[in-house]
Parts: structure tokens; sequence; C-alpha cells
């Protein structure tokens, strides 16, 4: 479906996540689909300015669903958060992030890891949202939230 829709990719948005919960198959394109929640990315992106913003995460290659699992391999320097920093860089870099590009975290912790380690290294507004996978909220109510917090 992405080879239709080329024109619509941007860098305007970038939507930022902590880490990926699980591996995916290799298919190219493949991204989070098939998650609990993740129709609330759908709901908010699809109809908006937001469509086409290109979507990834902080720390690369650490696939666990649990945030305090995270934070232990982290704290017990199981990874080089360096080298976690310079991939974000690189990744900015090649999908020509902007000073005007604005960064939407989601998550409290992937927010304190991003003022911690990667903040120093862009200028860019940066907005901490909510996380999609939230079950607490409806799919509506988690929406329209998410809009009015990033003004859309």
């Amino acid at each position: 479906m992405i080879d239709v829709h080329w024109n619509e990719i941007h860098c305007r948005y970038v939507l930022v996540g902590l880490n990926i919960s699980k591996l995916l198959p290799n298919d190219p394109w493949r991204n989070f689909h098939g998650g609990k929640h993740d129709r609330k990315l759908l709901m908010a992106c699809n109809q908006t300015k937001l469509r086409g913003s290109y979507l990834t995460d902080l720390f690369k290659g650490i696939d666990t669903a649990s945030s305090k699992e995270l934070s232990d391999i982290l704290s017990q320097g199981q990874i080089n958060i360096d080298s976690q920093v310079k991939l974000f860089q690189e990744e900015m870099k090649d999908n020509k992030l902007t000073p005007e590009s604005v960064i939407l975290v989601f998550g409290g912790l992937a927010f304190q890891y991003y003022n911690e380690y990667f903040r120093n290294s862009f200028t860019n507004k940066v907005i901490n949202c909510n996380h999609y996978s939230d079950f607490r909220r409806e799919d509506d109510v988690w929406v329209k939230a998410f809009g009015e917090k990033i003004g859309i």
C-alpha cells in the first residue's frame, strides 16, 4: 500500500516511541500493525496533516513490551546509549529532519529518555503525548486529546 502513497511521505512530524515491543516478520514496509491499540494512531493521523509522517523509536534492537525491562537493560549498561543516540541522529538526517519538523514523543518514559539523552542533538519543537496503547482511554477520547495537544 505504501507504494501508491510515496507522495504523502514527509518529515514535518516525526512520531517517536520508546522501542519496539516485539520483532516483526521480515516483510517490506511492515510496521506495528496488529497491536491492540494501533488503530488510535490510524484514527488520529489518517485524515490529518500527520498522514505520511515518519514513525520510529528512540532505542533500536531492544524488543520488549515492558518499559521497566527496557529501563533495567539501560541502567545495567547492556546497551550503549551513545550508539543509540548516534543511530537516531543518522536516522533523522537520512529522513531529512528540518529545524521546522515537530517531534511527537509517545509516553512519559520515552519523553524522559528523549530529554536525558537525545534532546541535545536537536533544536526541534518536541511534544510529549500520551501513548496510544493507553487502555484506560477509549479510542475517541485518546484521539481527541492527542489532536488537541498537538493542535490538529
